[in-house]
């Protein structure tokens, strides 16, 4: 079995980097359709000579914008809850790896079945693993005490695949 520990500190910029890609992974689809809006509305606009055709584009960027907004805010209370619960704005956080994942943070243990890693985002400075419930948990690359970032983004890409194969085969299951 694989094993693999990352300790890092969880700062400010950790928490940017990490639920900016997570909200970018989350959101993408309706961030597209709303790309895709401005597009053909502007497109619209500049075929037909007609401005009127922009009112509906515009609410295109407005909806962007807000989006950005929303990311913003998700970042500021992620941090808010950081202070809170663990009462530093950077606490050590430690995540071994191997037939589940645990995380250690200021004394508060936790753990995660690898059913339920969902996705991986790999990022400048961050591995980030998309975990069922609309959660996430960062693992910084140059902070692997044992095990590479590499080796550990294998592991987990296969983890994900392993686990759609398994969703898969327990809808068709549920469904005879």
């Amino acid at each position: 079995m694989k094993h693999f520990v990352n300790k890092y500190q969880y700062g400010p910029k950790e928490v940017e980097e990490s639920m900016g890609a997570w909200w970018l992974r989350k959101y993408r689809v309706p961030l597209l359709a709303l790309l895709a809006m401005f597009l053909v509305f502007a497109g619209a606009a500049a075929v037909t000579g007609n401005a009127v055709w922009m009112v509906p584009g515009v609410t295109g960027i407005f909806g962007f914008l807000m989006f950005l907004v929303r990311e913003r805010q998700a970042v500021s209370r992620e941090k808010e809850n950081i202070v809170r619960t663990y009462h530093v704005s950077d606490p050590f956080m430690r995540v071994e790896i191997d037939h589940e994942i645990r995380t250690i943070v200021s004394n508060t243990r936790n753990s995660i079945p690898l059913a339920g890693v969902e996705g991986v985002i790999v990022t400048k400075h961050m591995i980030v693993l998309q975990l069922s419930h609309d959660m996430s948990l960062g693992l910084k690359k140059d902070s692997f005490e044992r095990g590479s970032a590499e080796e550990c983004l294998a592991f987990m890409k296969e983890q994900v695949e392993k686990n759609r194969k398994d969703r898969k085969e327990f809808s068709r299951k549920k469904k005879k």
